[in-house]
């Protein structure tokens, strides 16, 4: 087996962050422990299909994923929306904004200089409040209750939900990717004004005998909560019990 070498490291919340190489394929790790690879992204892809299922059909929508990774989710979304779209991409890591740019802007067809692309070199907090937004994409964590950092765990209580649907336009989907099921998560999404459902997310794309394309091994999930005017009954939903932090990992 070829040995992983290495192409750039950043600091985040005192973790060591690496883009590694071997042969063809490209891993980011925290600490060692890997956090996602070029070789497991079908997720990426179901996260951005039915995240932008509405945003997709309208002309001038306007998409926001939280978190850059491997590029995934922004190709997967700019597949996804028209010509005059926009997606704005927060990553709070510039290193991994370069790392990109420099290594693999090619792989993913030129996402970053796609001329839809806007780039907040910031925590998704931010641009968040920039609404309204007709998809959230929340590509962040490995879910609600598993933190990458610390500071995330706001976007998953009662202010940080309610702060998502206000910024939705109507009709629109925050979508959150999670490395496991999360049903329980998906009442406190009803209690913020959702409509909310758990999907089942494969970590690799195949093809059966017919060509058609099926999802295959590691299952993920994601939680898709749409804005609707009939939506959940708004209660104030509990905050989720404290969860320790987690890297994320894909495997």
């Amino acid at each position: 087996m070829q040995p992983l070498e290495e192409l750039g490291r950043a600091t985040v919340d005192g973790s060591l962050l690496q883009l590694r190489r071997r042969g063809d394929d490209y891993h980011l790790t925290l600490d060692g422990q890997e956090l996602m690879s070029t070789r497991v992204h079908g997720s990426e892809v179901v996260l951005a299909d039915l995240g932008c299922a509405a945003a997709k059909k309208k002309p001038g929508a306007r998409v926001l994923v939280g978190g850059l990774g491997l590029g995934y989710t922004l190709r997967a979304a700019l597949d996804q929306v028209g010509p005059q779209a926009t997606v704005t991409v927060a990553e709070i890591v510039p290193e991994v904004v370069e790392w990109n740019r420099e290594f693999l802007n090619d792989r993913q067809r030129g996402a970053l200089t796609d001329s839809r692309t806007r780039i907040a070199q910031s925590d998704v907090w931010v641009p968040i409040g920039q609404g309204p937004w007709d998809a959230i994409l929340m590509d962040t964590d490995n879910g609600p209750q598993a933190w990458c950092l610390d500071g995330n765990s706001r976007l998953y209580d009662r202010r940080g939900l309610e702060r998502l649907r206000d910024n939705l336009a109507p009709g629109g989907i925050l979508a959150i990717w999670c490395a496991q099921a999360e049903p329980l998560f998906v009442r406190h999404l009803q209690k913020a004004g959702f409509e909310a459902r758990l999907e089942q997310a494969r970590g690799h794309f195949g093809a059966d005998k017919s060509g058609e394309k099926r999802g295959k091994g590691f299952r993920h999930a994601v939680l898709v909560a749409e804005k609707t005017e009939r939506g959940g009954n708004r209660r104030r939903p509990r905050k989720p019990a404290p969860a320790k932090r987690r890297s994320r990992s894909r495997r």
